[in-house]
């Protein structure tokens, strides 16, 4: 008599082993594997902040937030111009009511500031994994702080140079 075992799924592996995994997930990845079963919701138990995460990651997405505009403040060129309807399939995060919503519901000048451009599609500003961590005592909250502090410095150089290099062009 054949005797067949089930094949292994996500759902079987033991907790540590799936937190492992969903901390290597990106943010689109991780409240999707949050949405799959009660399990995974009870595990990843996604704050308002993995949600932005989310909506900001999708914004990026040309599917979803459009092309971005590059705008060189050197000569103060904007691509695409105002004018142009690819302006109107643009589309930016609102952490408010977390929707994508269209420029006109934005002051142009704000996003065009650095601080609120969309990054550009395949940079590593636009590929940001998720800063989902365990919320058991599987780490601690001094090891969580640490990685929190090291990934703000880490974001905040790579937007001085991000800068730097969209200035001096």
């Amino acid at each position: 008599m054949l005797h067949t075992t089930p094949a292994p799924s996500l759902d079987t592996l033991p907790t540590e082993v799936q937190c492992s995994i969903f901390r290597l997930l990106d943010s689109v990845g991780l409240i999707s594997a949050s949405q799959t079963c009660k399990s995974f919701r009870g595990i990843i138990n996604p704050e308002r902040r993995h949600f932005v995460e989310r909506l900001l990651a999708l914004e990026c997405l040309e599917e979803h937030g459009g092309p971005s505009a590059i705008f060189r403040a050197r000569d103060n060129a904007l691509q695409p111009n105002w004018d142009d309807e690819k302006w109107e399939s643009m589309r930016w995060a609102c952490t408010g009511c977390l929707r994508l919503l269209p420029h006109r519901h934005f002051d142009n000048h704000s996003l065009l500031c650095l601080g609120y451009r969309k990054p550009v599609a395949g940079s590593p500003a636009a590929m940001a994994p998720s800063s989902w961590e365990p919320s058991g005592k599987i780490i601690s909250n001094a090891t969580r702080k640490r990685r929190r502090d090291t990934e703000r410095r880490e974001l905040k150089m790579l937007k001085r140079r991000y800068a730097i290099a969209t200035t001096l062009n």
